[in-house]
């Protein structure tokens, strides 16, 4: 994982960047994304059109889909947006 991404982008995020040449597998880029969750490197959990999901420990990082920022990093990019924490 670069620093500023991780995990593998969705089909159905690649399609809503048609304009982007993009290949399926390009990382997304994540935007506000805490260093130790970069070192940890996990995989989402939960992608959708416009939502990144990353379990990470006592909880869950939520990332939304950035459409003006993916355009000009020509990749998938994702601002942070909250954090949920597990119910023991």
């Amino acid at each position: 994982m670069t620093s500023t991404g991780a995990g593998a982008g969705s089909t159905r995020v690649d399609s809503r960047l048609r304009g982007l040449t993009m290949h399926r597998f390009t990382e997304p880029q994540l935007i506000g994304v805490p260093e130790e969750l970069l070192r940890e490197s996990p995989s989402p959990v939960r992608e959708d059109d416009d939502r990144l999901t990353y379990r990470w420990r006592n909880g869950y990082e939520r990332y939304e889909f950035e459409e003006a920022a993916s355009s000009a990093h020509h990749q998938p990019t994702y601002q942070w947006a909250y954090h949920t924490t597990i119910a023991e």
